[in-house]
C-alpha cells in the first residue's frame, strides 16, 4: 500500500493546479450537450450522465468496502482508494484481505480524502457513493466522477453497474452465476423454513447494538435465504434503516432468531459474539432461551461483493442446517 509524502504532495501543488485545470479541460460533460471526445463514451448514473473512459486505466476509489471492494473482485486495480487507520496508525482499506492493495495509494480516510493527492494521481475516472454528496461536484473537478447507489438499488444492479464503468461486464455475469448457484442451492436445501421464521441482523459495539441495515451483502443473503423481517423493522424504511437499541429493548423483540454479526477479527474486541452473549439482560430474553441467537463471522462479510455475499449465504445456510435452530420454535416477546 502506497502513500504519498507531505513533501511531494507540497513540491507538486504547482502541477496539481494545472492537471486539474486541464482535468476540467480535457473531458466533456455529456449534461453539456457536447458528444464525448474520442476514447470516451457517455455513462448514466446516480448523479446525472458524464462522459468517461471507454476503458479507464487510473481509476480512484473514493470508498474501500463500497468502491474499491468491487473493483477489485472484477479484477481491477485502482491507483488510489479511501482507507482507515489500523490500531498502529497504519492505513489499510477494509474487506479487502483477499486481494493485493500494495500498489494502492491510499488518498485520504472515506469523507476526509486529499483532493490534492487525488489530483496528482492524475485518475481518468473516479468512482463515489452517494455519501457524501459533496463528493461529485468537488472530483468532477479533477476528473470524470461517476456516483453508484450501492444504497438504495439491489445488490446486483449496482455491482453490474460497477461492472459496466469499468469494461468488466463478462467478469461480472460468471460472479453473478456463482451467486445463483450459491442461492439455488441454500433453497434447494433449507426449502420453506426460512420463510416461515422472522430473523434479525445485528451488529454489538460495546453498549450500543444496531440493526444491520438490509442493504449490500447483508441484504442479499438474507434475502436469498428467504427469511421475514420482524414487523418492528419493516417500519424502518423497508427494514433498510440502521437502528440502534437497548439490551432493555431485546427484552420487547419478538423475533425467531437472532444473527450478531462479529465484527471483533476486524474492529477490535468491540461486536464480540461471545461478550454480547454473556450480558445478563440478553441472557434471559426469549430468543436467548430458546438457543436461537448466532454468530455470523463479520470478517468474511460485508462490502458491495458477490463473492462475500455469497459467503454469508454459506455461513447461514451452516448455521440452519447443523446447529441448535429449530424451525418449529416461534419466539414471542417478554410478557
Amino acid at each position: 500500500m502506497k502513500g504519498v509524502s507531505e513533501q511531494h504532495a507540497a513540491n507538486s501543488i504547482g502541477c496539481i493546479v494545472l492537471h486539474a485545470v486541464l482535468a476540467t479541460v480535457c473531458w466533456a460533460s455529456a449534461s453539456a450537450a457536447q458528444p464525448c471526445a474520442p476514447g470516451m463514451r457517455i455513462f448514466q448514473h446516480a448523479a446525472g450522465v458524464d462522459c468517461i473512459p471507454v476503458s479507464p486505466e487510473r481509476i480512484v476509489a473514493l470508498h474501500d468496502g463500497n468502491v474499491l471492494l468491487p473493483l477489485l473482485e472484477l479484477g481491477v486495480t485502482p491507483v488510489g482508494a479511501s482507507g482507515e487507520t489500523g490500531p498502529e496508525g497504519r492505513p489499510f482499506f477494509r474487506n479487502t484481505e483477499a486481494y493485493d492493495t500494495s500498489d494502492i495509494t491510499v488518498v485520504g480516510k472515506h469523507r476526509n480524502e486529499s483532493a490534492e493527492v487525488v489530483t496528482y494521481l492524475e485518475p481518468d475516472l473516479i468512482i463515489t457513493t452517494p455519501s457524501p454528496e459533496w463528493h461529485y461536484a468537488t472530483y468532477s473537478e479533477i476528473a470524470p466522477t461517476i456516483v453508484i447507489d450501492v444504497f438504495k438499488q439491489p445488490l446486483r444492479a449496482a455491482l453490474h453497474q460497477f461492472a459496466d464503468a469499468v469494461d468488466r461486464t463478462e467478469r461480472a455475469q460468471k460472479l453473478e452465476a456463482r451467486f445463483d448457484a450459491s442461492i439455488a442451492e441454500a433453497q434447494a436445501q433449507l426449502g420453506d423454513v426460512p420463510a416461515q421464521t422472522t430473523a434479525l441482523a445485528m451488529t454489538y459495539f460495546g453498549q450500543r447494538m444496531r440493526t444491520m441495515p438490509w442493504v449490500h451483502g447483508y441484504r442479499a443473503a438474507f434475502e436469498a435465504i428467504g427469511f421475514r423481517k420482524p414487523d418492528w423493522q419493516k417500519e424502518f424504511a423497508g427494514g433498510s434503516r440502521v437502528v440502534e437499541f437497548s439490551h432493555e429493548a431485546l427484552l420487547n423483540m419478538t423475533v425467531d432468531a437472532i444473527f450478531l454479526i462479529d465484527f471483533s477479527g476486524v474492529s477490535g474486541p468491540d461486536g464480540d459474539y461471545e461478550k454480547f452473549m454473556s450480558n445478563p439482560l440478553v441472557k434471559v430474553t426469549n430468543v436467548a432461551s430458546a438457543n436461537q441467537i448466532f454468530e455470523l463471522d463479520g470478517s468474511k462479510m460485508g462490502g458491495v461483493s458477490w463473492l462475500r455475499t455469497i459467503d454469508a449465504i454459506d455461513q447461514i445456510q451452516e448455521i440452519l442446517s447443523h446447529t441448535t435452530f429449530d424451525p418449529n420454535v416461534h419466539v414471542e416477546a417478554q410478557p
